[in-house]
């Protein structure tokens, strides 16, 4: 823990359940630990934020003390984030069941006639927003590439028609 690039990561059985250091080799004096859970148990760590926000960060120092023997690990602040309760996520990642993510995934990834989907679920690093970047950037690009097609330029759709008049003026 003394050397600021230390490689960090690990599952717990504790309070933090998945825990990384999102700071690696970046400048400055002070990281950022991020914690994950996911289930109830990030129910109940919602309620213990809600309930004392000190306790929450007494639970992961404690988590952390057992990851690093002889250290007294300090944080400086936290911010909990319960996705779960949040009105526009209502949940976070996409969890997957067993043998899902191979079959299911390639479904999802697939158009449905003129809709082409995104987000993290579809992504190959799952679960984190740069997959849900990179996910959003491929169907936009799809999306350009199916309106250059010269089936669609016949369109007299009104969603499309002022950008095809626009790119392709009737002479």
């Amino acid at each position: 823990m003394n050397d600021k690039h230390t490689k960090f990561s690990c599952f717990t059985d504790g309070a933090s359940d998945f825990m990384f250091d999102s700071t690696l080799y970046q400048p400055g004096v002070h990281g950022i630990l991020c914690s994950y859970a996911i289930g109830d148990k990030a129910d109940d760590l919602s309620a213990v934020n809600d309930n004392s926000p000190s306790d929450l960060q007494a639970l992961i120092e404690k988590d952390l003390a057992a990851i690093f023997p002889g250290k007294r690990p300090k944080a400086l602040a936290i911010k909990a984030q319960p996705w779960q309760a949040d009105e526009y996520t209502q949940g976070a990642y996409a969890l997957f069941r067993p043998g899902q993510w191979f079959g299911i995934r390639a479904i999802l990834q697939e158009p449905h006639m003129r809709v082409y989907f995104a987000g993290e679920h579809l992504a190959d690093e799952q679960g984190f927003m740069e997959g849900a970047l990179v996910t959003g950037v491929q169907a936009a690009a799809s999306v350009q590439e199916a309106s250059e097609s010269p089936l669609l330029q016949k369109s007299g759709h009104p969603a499309i028609a002022s950008r095809l008049q626009r790119k392709y003026p009737r002479a």
